[in-house]
């Protein structure tokens, strides 16, 4: 019994050499397509500035953590975890997003209480503009029942968004070619 599992252990550790020895030639690999991809967009005159490298790498950082301490989720996915957050997220500069400027930390400790009937949160609202940077609004109406339960948000991005008081002004939409400025 002793020399059956000896054996199986010396398997075992073969197995994991050969898949240690594939994972370092992956990343090998890995770190060759990002250099090159670096060299080509300092190529293309867009390049890499050391501060925002520095300050998006502990953004992942505080994301891969804020990841792993997510509870799960029923509608997580191998490819995809819903997060949670019990503070305003560590906005970078990269982040451009409208929700970014509207949404204070006292207001999201407010919003934190509270879910729809389809059991969607603040957090599932502002985990895409949370984790992609460059999106202009960085809120997504999650169900039906975002507009109503967080109202107050809702009501700044339309402001923010179109300039006027939904609750004051009056939207005029005109679809008419008419009304078009075309340019020459």
């Amino acid at each position: 019994k002793i020399e059956e599992l000896e054996q199986l252990l010396k398997l075992e550790n073969k197995f994991r050499r050969k898949e240690n020895k594939a994972a370092v030639i992956h990343t090998a690999a890995l770190a060759a397509k990002i250099s090159e991809l670096q060299a080509r967009l300092v190529a293309a005159g867009l390049p890499l500035d050391p501060a925002i490298d520095r300050e998006m790498k502990g953004f992942d950082a505080w994301d891969t953590r804020n990841v792993a301490a997510s509870p799960l989720d029923l509608r997580d996915t191998d490819d995809f975890k819903f997060r949670t957050f019990d503070s305003l997220p560590p906005m970078t500069s990269k982040h451009k997003s409208l929700m970014k400027n509207l949404l204070k930390e006292e207001k999201l400790k407010e919003m934190l209480k509270l879910n729809t009937s389809f059991g969607n949160t603040i957090c599932n609202m502002i985990q895409a503009g949370v984790t992609v940077p460059t999106l202009p609004y960085g809120v997504a109406c999650t169900d039906s029942d975002c507009p109503s339960v967080f109202n107050e948000l809702y009501l700044a991005m339309v402001r923010g968004i179109h300039g006027l008081d939904p609750m004051k002004d009056k939207f005029e939409t005109n679809l008419s070619a008419a009304g078009m400025a075309l340019g020459e």
